[in-house]
């Protein structure tokens, strides 16, 4: 079964923080002078191709953490049928 692609969708403030946050860490840790606009295109670049990545991430990670729960209710238990 193909997956479909997923874009991260983030709100005005959210793009904003990103592109500032990430503004900062290209400026200081590659030292390199980096425009709004070209930050702006990488964020979307990011959300368009690596999102995917980020969003399974976060399905896997709430599987387990039901599987986990789902475990400990049948912990509570009093008698197995």
């Amino acid at each position: 079964m193909k997956k479909k692609d997923v874009t991260i969708s983030l709100t005005k403030v959210q793009k904003s923080e990103a592109v500032d946050k990430l503004k900062e860490y290209i400026e200081k840790n590659l030292e390199c002078e980096v425009s709004g606009l070209q930050v702006s295109l990488l964020v979307d670049f990011i959300s368009e191709n690596l999102g995917v990545f980020y969003y399974d991430k976060g399905i896997l990670d709430s599987i387990s953490f039901i599987n986990e729960k789902m475990d400990e209710l049948y912990l509570l238990m009093k008698e197995e049928s």
